[in-house]
């Protein structure tokens, strides 16, 4: 069987095998929630910011330029907070329609969660969001180093490596995106594929500056209203960890999993 799961979208979902470390660039979180306007006034965010002070100690009001759908809109501004850890690590945003949670230092599910949960009590306390409008979950998983960009038909099932595994090629720019229907109203949108140096995939991940990546990007998100309960959103958030974690585990070869420091022990159970 190739890849170290054998479906992408349905079915159980596999046990996890930890990786040491996870080739992961950045995990994030983000609940969209209706707007409450009030989030940008200095005064309403300092009971927020003082809930969530010891994991985030650095606080910054910004300024983003975004442009409104449609042919004729103008660009407008948005004010948010941004919170981070001491070694910027972590970060936390909370915007008049959106908090997102990040690390580009992904600790487990355990403890990643744990922290989504104490950033969702703190919003549903002081912020007190009345409808909840989007749920998403995004792990973007990148190969750095040229001998694993070498190795990707070993690493990666064909179906994901595409005309990559071509003998003598070298593509600068090769990126496939996929959406998929998981349950009603869940989707799953995946992108995969080497990009160029440089290449900015996130506002909040540039690309190397220094050769090629291969990059693994998985998004499992809801688009549905419903009232903001902290922990029904900590569950549903872990929930499409776990979907997203499927995906990532049909994509894979074991070959992968020994690579980024997996048990072989396990590994071997999953060839017999």
């Amino acid at each position: 069987m190739p890849g170290t799961h054998p479906t992408p979208l349905s079915g159980p979902i596999p046990a996890t095998i930890p990786l040491k470390p996870p080739p992961l660039a950045k995990v994030f979180v983000q609940v969209r929630f209706s707007p409450m306007a009030r989030i940008v006034r200095d005064e309403f965010f300092a009971d927020f910011q003082e809930a969530l002070a010891d994991e985030y100690p650095s606080a910054l009001k910004e300024h983003e330029l975004f442009l409104p759908a449609g042919p004729a809109a103008e660009p407008q501004r948005a004010e948010l907070w941004r919170m981070r850890d001491q070694e910027d690590h972590w970060k936390l945003t909370l915007a008049t329609a959106f908090v997102t949670l990040e690390t580009d230092a992904y600790p487990g599910k355990d403890l990643f969660f744990q922290r989504l949960a104490r950033v969702l009590e703190a919003v549903a306390t002081h912020v007190e969001p009345r409808l909840v409008e989007r749920v998403g979950v995004r792990y973007i998983c990148r190969l750095e180093q040229e001998d694993d960009l070498v190795r990707l038909p070993e690493l990666v099932r064909p179906e994901v490596v595409g005309v990559a595994a071509v003998p003598g090629a070298q593509p600068k720019l090769l990126l496939t995106q996929s959406q998929y229907p998981l349950e009603e109203h869940v989707w799953l949108v995946a992108r995969w594929g080497i990009v160029p140096p440089n290449l900015m995939i996130d506002p909040g991940l540039p690309g190397p500056e220094n050769g090629r990546s291969w990059i693994l990007d998985v998004d499992v998100y809801e688009e549905v209203e419903r009232p903001f309960d902290a922990e029904a959103l900590r569950t549903q958030a872990l929930r499409f960890s776990r979907l997203q974690y499927r995906f990532f585990r049909w994509a894979i070869e074991p070959a992968f999993l020994l690579r980024f420091g997996a048990d072989p022990e396990l590994v071997h159970r999953l060839e017999v």
